[in-house]
This record gives C-alpha cells, sequence and structure tokens, in this order.
C-alpha cells in the first residue's frame, strides 16, 4: 500500500510537469510588455540628456565630457533594446510541440509501468471470470453435477461465495458453505469466522451448530470445548439421537477428562450404530481406550471384535539448537493429518508433561471425528508442536517439527525432530 501512495505521488509530480511545460505564453500580452519596457527606456534615455545638457550648460561639463556621455548613454539605450526579443519571436513553436510531446510520452510510460507493477488488472479480470463460473462450480459443489471440484475450483469458489456474501450479508448457508470450502483449502482462520458468522445469523439450523462445534475443537483450548459442549447440547435436546454431536460430545467429554460421561457417549453411539456401519470400529477404540487406559489393551479388545485399529509409533526427539527455546509450562501436541486433503488432525495426542526422547503411539483411538482417522488416510504426516498457551493453533515462538510423508500399508513407525521455531 506505501508503494501504491508513492506511486499516485510520482504520477502527480509528472503530470504537474507536463502543464508546466505545456503553458505557452500569450504572444499579445508579451507584445504589450515589451512595447511598455521599450517606452520606459527610451524616456530614461530623454531624460539623462537633459540632465547631461543642463550640466553642460552650467559648465559642469566641459564639451568634449558632454560628447562623450552623450555616446555612452546611446550605447547603452543600443544593448538595452537588443536584449529585448522580437515580438512574433518570444517562442518557437516546434520546440515547444517537442518538449510537450515528450514530456506527454513520459507520462504514459510512467503510467502503464507503475499499473502493470502494482495494478490489479489481473486479479479484476480472476474476479470477473469467477463470477461468470460460479453457478456451475456451485452446481459441482452442492448437486455433485460433474467432477468433483480441484484444489484451484474450490478457491475460486470461495473468492465467488465472498462476492456474493459481500453483496448480501445475511444469508447463513452461504457462510455455512464458506466454511466448507475453505476448511477443504486449508484456510483454518477463514473456516472458522464462516461458520461463526453463520451460527451468530442462524443458531438454530443443526448443520450450522454442529459445524461451528465442530471449529471450536480445533482451537482445542479449555474455553472453546466449554462453548462447543454447550452447542452440542442444545442440538442433542432437540435430537438426542444426533450421531455426529453425540460423537463429538464424547470426544469433549474425553479431552476433559471426564472418562465416565465419555464412556456412557460412545456406549450410546454404538447402540444407535448399525452393526455394518463402519464407524463402529472408532467407537469400539474409544471405548477400549478408556476403559483400559491403554492404547495397545484397546487395540486388542477391539480386534476380539472383529474390529482392527489403524496406529503408528512416534519417535519424538528435540533438536540442540532448539533446546534452550521450549516454552515454560508448554503443552506437547502430537498428531497425523493427511499430507493432501481436509486440514483438521485425523488423530491428536495432548501432553502437559513430557522428556525427550519420547516415543508416542497415534491410533484410531485418537481420532476426532467418527469419520475421520488415521486408517481412513492414503498418505499422512505426523506434526509435534511445543504449544506455549495449551492451543494447537501456531503462535509465534513455539516449536514443531514433522515427519516425512508415510502411508500405513508401508510403516508403523515415524520419526518427528522438533527443530523449527515459529
Amino acid at each position: 500500500m506505501d508503494m501504491f501512495y508513492l506511486g499516485i505521488v510520482v504520477l502527480l509530480v509528472l503530470a504537474m510537469l507536463v502543464w508546466l511545460l505545456s503553458v505557452k505564453p500569450n504572444p499579445d500580452v508579451l507584445a504589450r510588455e515589451y512595447l511598455a519596457l521599450s517606452r520606459e527606456q527610451v524616456n530614461t534615455y530623454r531624460l539623462r540628456l537633459r540632465e547631461l545638457a543642463f550640466a553642460q550648460e552650467h559648465d559642469e561639463l566641459d564639451d568634449k565630457e558632454y560628447e562623450s556621455s552623450v555616446n555612452e548613454l546611446k550605447r547603452q539605450l543600443l544593448h538595452d533594446l537588443k536584449q529585448q526579443p522580437l515580438v512574433g519571436q518570444t517562442q518557437n513553436p516546434k520546440k515547444h510541440m517537442k518538449v510537450l510531446y515528450g514530456a506527454g510520452f513520459l507520462f504514459m510510460v510512467s503510467a502503464v509501468a507503475f499499473y502493470q507493477q502494482l495494478g490489479e488488472y489481473k486479479r479484476l479480470a480472476d474476479w470477473q471470470e469467477v463470477q461468470a463460473m460460479l453457478p456451475a462450480l456451485g452446481d459441482r459443489a452442492l448437486l455433485n453435477k460433474g467432477e468433483p471440484l480441484s484444489s484451484k475450483e474450490l478457491q475460486q469458489f470461495a473468492l465467488g461465495l465472498r462476492t456474493k456474501l459481500f453483496r448480501s450479508d445475511g444469508d447463513a448457508m452461504a457462510w455455512q458453505m464458506l466454511g466448507e470450502v475453505t476448511a477443504a483449502i486449508r484456510d483454518v482462520d477463514s473456516s472458522f469466522l464462516a461458520f461463526e458468522r453463520a451460527y451468530k445469523l442462524d443458531s438454530n439450523k443443526p448443520i450450522i451448530v454442529l459445524s461451528y462445534a465442530q471449529a471450536l475443537l480445533m482451537k482445542s483450548d479449555q474455553q472453546s470445548m466449554r462453548l462447543a459442549a454447550s452447542l452440542l447440547g442444545k442440538v442433542l435436546q432437540s435430537d438426542p439421537n444426533n450421531i455426529n454431536a453425540l460423537l463429538m460430545a464424547g470426544y469433549i467429554a474425553e479431552q476433559m477428562g471426564q472418562n465416565d460421561k465419555a464412556m456412557t457417549t460412545w456406549a450410546i453411539v454404538k447402540r444407535l450404530l448399525p452393526a455394518n456401519d463402519t464407524r463402529l470400529g472408532f467407537v469400539n477404540g474409544k471405548l477400549g481406550a478408556i476403559a483400559s487406559q491403554s492404547t495397545d489393551q484397546s487395540s486388542d479388545q477391539s480386534v476380539e471384535q472383529g474390529v482392527e485399529i489403524a496406529k503408528v509409533s512416534v519417535h519424538i526427539t528435540l533438536d540442540e539448537a532448539v533446546k534452550d527455546k521450549i516454552p515454560t509450562g508448554g503443552t506437547l501436541f502430537i498428531y497425523a493429518k493427511a499430507a493432501q486433503g481436509r486440514p483438521m488432525p485425523a488423530a491428536v495426542i495432548k501432553l502437559s508433561e513430557f522428556d525427550f526422547p519420547m516415543t508416542i503411539e497415534l491410533s484410531d483411538a485418537n481420532a476426532m471425528l467418527q469419520d475421520y482417522k488415521l486408517s481412513t488416510l492414503d498418505k499422512i504426516i505426523v506434526w509435534s508442536r511445543l504449544s506455549k498457551d495449551g492451543d494447537i493453533g501456531i503462535s509465534a515462538g513455539e516449536l514443531q517439527g514433522q515427519s516425512q510423508v508415510f502411508s500405513l500399508k508401508d510403516t508403523t513407525e515415524v520419526a518427528v525432530t522438533i527443530n523449527q521455531v515459529l
């Protein structure tokens, strides 16, 4: 923005120079000025002649001195008159036009260069193209007509939705859709704000309430979890068998250490799910983890029930270069995410006590959602972050490391070195 204003100032200065160079004096005015000046010089000459004659009559000058003074006065008058340009020759029109054309050309070149560097013509063209494509993108995104949207098309769809919302801010479902789209392109902050806005506009639609609650869970702090639990409670009051609300409620209870409540919630979900529902593995894993307080035991229990739990062993080390930067009272997050796709973690472990090096096991039992866990991912990255405030969101000064991209089909052990300062 500073460069923009600087460019404006430069262009204004150039425009002023062009104007000054293009100013052409009026020949009539110049003629009158030169004539008046000539008359004044002649009158001065005549007055000096009378003074010399008076001096000669009173013997103040002899004849030789008088003649010499008169000659000098004449030479001075001729010199002064020669210094004045003749009327009609005060300007060279061709030279004046060359200067004007040159200055105008310089101004245009500068304006074009400035616009090329700082202008928004390309973005404007892209925006206009998106407006024309918005109906087709909406059909593919909402009605599943044609191929799924690519990452670039999702970004274009998000831009189109923002434009629509700028013109009509009160459409809660449009804000809901914007939240889903920005979540798909991993714009977590924009996604949260969109879900929050949708909830403020319409707090009665379960889909909006559940999306906002899920966005709050991504923040991972106690206040957000309590607010999410309150929202889920309202949904469950009107629909006690809402599976998605129950699953999130169970996760919140588990994270807040309310194991009895979590166990009860998972048991309700298990009772409501059909026998062939793929989410049973997730629920059984949660029940087994809480009952035994051991991931290994929960895995064994799930296998006995006919459901295997995906897991990966994570070996975490701390780089020597960042050892003195560990935040006081920090929290360690270990979480797995898809290398490409949804931005939210598929499995999360949160530790307030830790010592490096250490090995942690991530599994389906650590999932946040029933339909999004390690076993649903193809390519995976494991992250480890030392948080200053207990929030999984990134803050300046925190420490982080990540694993290589891997697949559970190929390996069940990965290494993470915390070596980055955010």
